[in-house]
C-alpha cells in the first residue's frame, strides 16, 4: 500500500493546478469524473443538498458509519451544502458555476436549466466554461427523459443479455462499468476541451450518456453485430472466437485457461496428460473446438478435477500456456502483483475512517504512483470557506 510521500512526487499530480471544478453530480458517474480531475490537481467543489447530501452517502456497506461508495468516488474534493429551494443558495450555486473552469452535472436533462444553472445561462457570464452533462441516454434524443442507472443501462445495451451461463438468466456485470466508463469518457472529453480552450479562449458543452459509454466499451461486439447480424449469446466465461478460453473446474476451485491458438492448445493437452485430444476430430482446429465446446470442457474437466488449482496453474503454466487461478477479490488484494505495485493508496485524514485506503489512479509516471490524496469531505465541511471565496471574488470584480 502506498503511504503518503513514500514514492515522492508523481510528475502528473499537479497537472490541473489552477483549474476549478464545480461538481453538481450525484451517485457514481459524475462524482467519479470530478474525482479524477481532483486527483490531477483540480480544485473540485462538490455541491450537495444539506439534508443527506449525495445519495451515495446512504448506500451500504459502511466503514465506521461512512458509505464506502461515497468514500470511493469523492476524494480530493471540498464540500459545500446548498439548498436549491433557497434563492440565496441557488444564487451561490450560480456564482460558483460562473467562476468555474469546469461544471460537472448529472441531473435529468432540463433540471439545471430550470434552476438557472444550465449551460446557456452560465455561458452568458462564463464563456470559458467547459460544461459536462452526464445522463442515462443523452441530453437529446428519444431517451432524453428516461431515468437510468447502471443495471438499467446494462440491460438496455444488451450487455446483460450476453453475460452469464448459456442456460441461465441474464447477469449484471458486478462492477459498475456503465457509471465508471461514463466518468472516464467525461474526463477524456474535459481534458480535450480544456486544451481547445487554451487555443480559442472558448469553453464548450459536453454531453456524455451512460448508454453511449457502455456501447463504446463493447466496441468489438457492436461491430460484430453490424457485420454478422447476430447478437452475441451467453457463454459464461468462454469466448466465441477461441477455445479452450475459459474457467475450468479443478479439485478445489477454478482455473482460467487461455489457449488462444493451435500451439497453445497442443501444449495444454499435453500438460493435462491428454495429448490425444489434439488429434480428436472434434477439436482439431479452433472453429471445431468452439463448435464443440461442451464436449471439450467435459474432456478437460475429466482430468482437471483430479488435482488442485495450484497444481494445474504450476503445471499448465510450465508448459507455456497462459493460465491462472480464479481469485476472489480479497485474495487478489493480498497478491504481490498488487501489493508491490502500490495500487492501493493510504488516504489519511478522515475524521471517522483514519485507516482509509483507496484504489489509486492505475498508472505510474516516472516510476511513481500518484498518491497524496485527501479523503472525501464530510457534508458541508468547506461551506464557510467556499462562500467566503465566492464573496471575495464578487467584491474584487465590483472594484474593477
Amino acid at each position: 500500500m502506498t503511504q503518503p510521500g513514500k514514492n515522492g512526487a508523481n510528475s502528473l499530480r499537479g497537472t490541473l493546478d489552477g483549474i476549478r471544478v464545480a461538481d453538481f453530480s450525484n451517485n457514481l458517474a459524475g462524482p467519479y469524473a470530478a474525482m479524477l480531475l481532483g486527483d490531477l490537481g483540480a480544485d473540485v467543489i462538490k455541491v450537495e443538498r444539506p439534508q443527506g447530501g449525495d445519495d451515495s452517502r446512504a448506500q451500504p456497506p459502511f466503514w465506521n458509519g461512512e458509505s464506502v461508495v461515497y468514500l470511493t468516488v469523492n476524494r480530493n474534493k471540498r464540500s459545500i451544502a446548498l439548498d436549491f429551494k433557497d434563492e440565496t443558495d441557488v444564487a451561490n450555486a450560480r456564482r460558483l458555476a460562473e467562476t468555474a473552469d469546469v461544471v460537472v452535472q448529472s441531473f435529468r436533462p432540463g433540471v439545471m436549466d430550470r434552476l438557472g444553472l444550465g449551460y446557456d445561462a452560465i455561458k452568458e457570464r462564463n464563456r470559458r466554461v467547459v460544461y459536462v452533462s452526464i445522463s442515462a441516454f443523452g441530453e437529446e434524443g428519444p431517451g432524453r427523459d428516461l431515468p437510468g442507472y447502471d443495471p438499467l443501462v446494462q440491460a438496455f445495451t444488451g450487455l446483460m443479455n450476453m453475460t452469464g451461463e448459456a442456460d441461465g438468466p441474464p447477469v449484471r456485470v458486478a462492477a459498475s462499468i456503465t457509471d465508471l466508463s461514463a466518468g472516464l469518457f467525461s474526463v477524456i472529453a474535459t481534458l480535450a476541451a480544456l486544451r481547445v480552450r487554451e487555443r480559442t479562449g472558448e469553453g464548450t458543452r459536453i454531453d456524455v450518456s451512460l448508454s453511449d459509454s457502455l456501447l463504446a466499451m463493447m466496441n468489438h461486439q457492436v461491430t460484430t453485430v453490424i457485420a454478422t447480424g447476430k447478437a452475441p449469446g451467453r457463454l459464461g466465461s468462454a469466448s466465441p472466437i477461441a477455445a479452450p478460453y475459459q474457467a475450468i473446474r479443478a479439485q478445489d476451485g477454478h482455473i482460467m485457461v487461455a489457449a488462444g491458438n493451435q500451439s497453445l492448445w497442443t501444449r495444454l493437452a499435453g500438460a493435462i496428460g491428454a495429448p490425444g485430444l489434439v488429434d480428436d476430430p472434434r477439436f482439431e482446429n479452433v472453429a471445431k473446438r468452439v463448435a464443440n465446446l461442451p464436449a471439450l470442457v467435459q474432456e478437460l474437466e475429466a482430468r482437471t478435477l483430479k488435482e488442485t488449482v495450484a497444481h494445474w496453474v504450476k503445471q499448465i503454466g510450465a508448459a507455456g500456456v497462459p493460465c491462472g487461478p480464479v481469485n476472489d477479490l480479497a485474495d487478489t488484494l493480498k497478491d504481490p502483483i498488487v501489493t508491490e505495485r502500490d495500487v492501493i493508496a493510504a488516504v489519511p485524514g478522515h475524521p471517522n475512517v483514519p485507516d482509509l485506503a483507496l484504489v489509486d489512479l492505475p498508472f505510474r509516471a516516472g516510476g511513481k504512483t500518484l498518491g497524496g490524496h485527501r479523503p472525501a469531505p464530510t457534508l458541508g465541511q468547506h461551506s464557510a470557506e467556499i462562500l467566503d471565496e465566492l464573496a471575495a471574488t464578487a467584491n474584487k470584480e465590483r472594484q474593477q
